[in-house]
């Protein structure tokens, strides 16, 4: 009898160690996506913080969502749903902080990140795919606006047509 209950107490303990190993273990996705925003005014020149900067959040990947070509959908935070097939706002929308920096707080693997930077009427974005147990991740993102036009490099950058008004 003294046998059996240390062998169920052994089985016990092992099934408890067992569960705090291997059991527990919390995958978080969760991450603080840092954007550090910079303007460039000429070729060569210095990086300086813009502001008045806007990043909005959709999860999903490239096979969810178009982004507009209008500057003005952009400002709403909207993007096109190729699933729905019809306009979608944001599930996260942040403004600069104190250091300029954008903070977007994901809870996805997947998202659309889009800036708006109303100042110089254009917008950038990208998709991102964050790892999990990433609980913050920086990124730079320079806008070149010396370029004038269309560019990408990490960040797609889209500088739309102005629209004049007819009288």
């Amino acid at each position: 009898m003294r046998r059996i209950k240390t062998m169920v107490w052994q089985v016990t303990v092992m099934a408890v160690v067992v569960t705090a190993v291997c059991g527990c273990q919390r995958v978080a996705l969760d991450c603080d996506y840092t954007i550090v925003p910079y303007v460039q005014m000429f070729s060569g020149g210095p990086g300086n913080t813009p502001s008045d900067l806007t990043a909005y959040a959709y999860y999903g990947t490239d096979e969810d969502f178009r982004v507009p070509s209008t500057f003005d959908s952009v400002v709403m935070g909207e993007v096109w749903s190729l699933k729905k097939n019809e306009p979608v706002l944001c599930n996260v929308q942040e403004m600069q902080n104190a250091d300029g920096n954008i903070v977007l707080p994901l809870h996805a693997t997947d998202a659309l990140i889009v800036v708006c930077a109303p100042a110089y009427e254009v917008f950038a974005w990208k998709y991102a795919t964050i790892t999990e147990n990433l609980w913050e991740l920086r990124i730079p993102m320079w806008l070149r606006l010396w370029r004038g036009s269309n560019y990408k490099e990490s960040w797609q950058f889209v500088f739309p047509p102005k629209v004049e008004l007819s009288e």
